[in-house]
Formats: structure tokens, sequence, C-alpha cells
């Protein structure tokens, strides 16, 4: 049996955090577009949950693998913390994807950043930005160390 003073919850946060598109080599260009760019979050101690929606019109698509920067708390680093975490997408039209490619995506501690990253034939490849008005939403739950 467990001792309640041990499991009270004393560790508690909630608030918003402004996703950015970021690229590994050249970072895309460009401005937000209906809605707007926005996200949320919820600290309930070690573990944090993100949502964010990315509406934005793209006029330079940048060069490498895509990334989404900002998170509002850095991710613990290491195996003991959880390893990577994942990522679910809902909108996905920024990314360069052929049609019903499924996307999915991790948390990296070293930089505090989302990676998309698509599965196709067995094969695990980075992603690229694509230009245009798009959209793209989706949450990702992972450990911090604070």
């Amino acid at each position: 049996q467990g001792s309640t003073t041990a499991n009270q919850l004393d560790d508690y946060e909630e608030g918003t955090w402004t996703p950015t598109l970021l690229a590994s080599s050249t970072n895309p260009s460009y401005s937000s577009h209906g809605p707007g760019i926005g996200g949320t979050f919820v600290k309930i101690g070690r573990v944090v949950h993100v949502w964010f929606d990315i509406n934005v019109s793209i006029s330079n698509a940048g060069s490498g693998t895509s990334m989404i920067g900002g998170l509002p708390i850095p991710p613990a680093s290491g195996v003991s913390a959880g390893g990577y975490s994942t990522v679910q997408f809902r909108a996905s039209g920024a990314f360069n994807l052929s049609s019903g490619i499924p996307i999915t995506g991790w948390v990296y501690s070293a930089d505090s950043r989302i990676y998309p990253e698509s599965n196709q034939q067995g094969n695990t490849a980075g992603i690229t930005y694509t230009t245009g008005n798009k959209r793209v939403t989706g949450m990702s739950t992972y450990y911090t160390t604070s």
C-alpha cells in the first residue's frame, strides 16, 4: 500500500507555446496564415503533453529534414528518461509527402525539437517542407527533467 504523501500532485503547469518551422540545412521562409500558429501544453510532474496547430504560408521550403521547434519545456535525455517520444499528426499538409504515406515523428532530447518522419516500405525517412498555404497539427507526450 502506498503513502498518500508520496503521491501528492505538487507540480502542475499549463500554458501556451509558439511552434516554429525549422529544417536541418536551411530554415523555410513562412508567415502566419488563416487561424495562425499556436500551441498549448500541460505539465504534470515530469510528463509534458503538447498540442500544436500551425497554419502558414510557406514561400520558400528551405532544405534538409523538417523539424518543429519551440517546445515549451525541454525534454529529458537518455533511455532512462523514456527515450524518444512519439508524435501524432492530424494534419500534415506542410510536408512533402506522397498521398497515403503514414507520418509519425519523435521528440529529440538533444535539441528540444519534433522530427516528423514517414515510414514507407519499412524504411524511415526524414521529411521536407513544401510551399503554399499549409497546415500541420498534432500532439506529443514526453518526459522532462524538472
